[in-house]
């Protein structure tokens, strides 16, 4: 995205879903130095998932996986993982350090594998991923994709942004969340020296949306989680930088359990 004003209601799905495409190198640095990615989401999502303990010898789809920095994570804790991500160049750059670092993970070019009726996962992972959903009815689809996917009993473990954010217009965590207009949004990305790297536009769901959809699609045990930064965070950045995160967090966890 440009600098220029962005005519939200103009721009097309597709637009949507591709900005990573357009913002690759940016995004790649950014798996690697965020804060938010390094200190909190990454942290957090395998402690959601119950770390090694709940993670080896099990399998696990990672839905949107960009360059699979995380999915490495998830793969070196024992899961069996299979990962799909819409953008070529994500998934390249995925592929690519599979080669120097095989871990077994297997990787898609797809929108949506047809997964579901080939293997059963016992965990799902959409990590910033939801947002995507064009509208209602896709991120109704996205959740029954993930819940046709998983065996009996397994978990879906999604990160989003936090429907009940406040601090709109304000940077926080090396972000900018604009208050969202007509359903969508832009958050613009700094990095560690203040200087804005990109920007991108998602759309916005309430927490109604997500426990609906995710209900509908049958998950019956559906739940929020609250995100902490790791204390490695805070301390390489300091309190300072921190403030008010975990007050009003700019990201949730979003765990729904298959039921049998």
């Amino acid at each position: 995205m440009s600098e220029e004003t962005v005519d939200l209601q103009n721009l097309s799905q597709e637009e949507i879903t591709y900005q990573y495409n357009q913002h690759s190198t940016a995004y790649e640095n950014l798996t690697i130095s965020d804060p938010n990615k390094r200190y909190v989401q990454y942290p957090e999502t395998l402690r959601i998932l119950g770390g090694r303990e709940g993670l080896e010898g099990t399998t696990l789809l990672d839905i949107g996986c960009a360059n699979g920095e995380l999915t490495r994570m998830i793969a070196r804790l024992g899961a069996d993982v299979t990962a799909y991500d819409p953008s070529p160049e994500q998934v390249k750059l995925a592929q690519d350090t599979e080669k120097v670092e095989p871990l077994g993970i297997k990787y898609v070019v797809a929108d949506r594998p047809d997964t579901a009726s080939k293997e059963s996962f016992d965990h799902a992972t959409a990590i910033m991923v939801l947002t995507l959903a064009k509208d209602i009815e896709q991120l109704k689809e996205m959740f029954q994709y993930a819940h046709d996917s998983l065996k009996s009993e397994g978990s879906f473990v999604a990160l989003t942004f936090n429907p009940n954010f406040k601090r709109y217009g304000k940077k926080v965590y090396n972000r900018v969340f604009m208050e969202p207009v007509d359903g969508r949004m832009t958050i613009e990305f700094y990095d560690n020296q203040g200087t804005k790297t990109f920007d991108i536009i998602c759309n916005y769901y309430s927490t109604e949306d997500y426990e609906e959809s995710a209900r509908q699609a049958g998950f019956n045990s559906v739940k929020w989680e609250s995100l902490k930064v790791d204390p490695k965070g805070r301390a390489d950045l300091g309190e300072e930088f921190w403030e008010g995160f975990e007050s009003d967090p700019p990201y949730m966890g979003f765990v729904a359990i298959k039921n049998a």
